[in-house]
């Protein structure tokens, strides 16, 4: 059985490592607009959010909204921050999701990639506004899906020091 193990670099290039052998896939995360269109979606971002989900993508209009099902794995880091690893993940078909939030926990760009682990080495997610006429002009979109709440930038539950 195939197993990778995913180390990731908010906005930047990370390893989907192997255990016991298995191939390395690696993940990449690109920023288009920063070269097309003078916007980074890097530098304007509070955190960086990079979800795994089983069998494949979300719509765009769901990521857009921050509404995300059926996670494998959530992790966060501020913007330009490194990203824990999610550890293994078996062979299978993934959703690979980056969410771009503001400091109000808005969802301001997204990307997600559909990868088979059984056989890609590399996943390439660009990050942008998909459902914007002009894909490099922020988004102003979901919050914190209820309970949760916006603190500093991060969705927390709310015993968790949210507002």
């Amino acid at each position: 059985m195939k197993r990778a193990r995913l180390v990731a670099l908010a906005l930047g290039v990370a390893s989907v490592g192997s255990c016991k052998g298995n191939e390395e896939v690696t993940l990449v995360l690109l920023d288009p607009c920063a070269d097309e269109a003078g916007v980074s979606f890097k530098e304007s971002s509070v955190y960086t959010e990079i979800l795994v989900v089983k069998d494949g993508c979300p719509s765009d209009e769901d990521l857009a909204l921050g509404k995300v099902e059926g996670i494998e794995f959530q992790g966060v880091a501020e913007s330009g921050g490194k990203l824990p690893s999610v550890g293994d993940l078996g062979k299978g078909k993934y959703g690979f999701v980056v969410l771009a939030k503001d400091a109000n926990c808005g969802v301001i760009g997204f990307g997600c990639t559909a990868a088979d682990l059984e056989n890609i080495r590399e996943v390439r997610i660009a990050v942008r506004a998909w459902t914007s006429g002009d894909t490099c002009q922020p988004l102003s979109g979901g919050k914190c899906p209820a309970p949760k709440t916006c603190n500093e930038g991060r969705c927390v539950e709310s015993g968790d020091g949210g507002t």
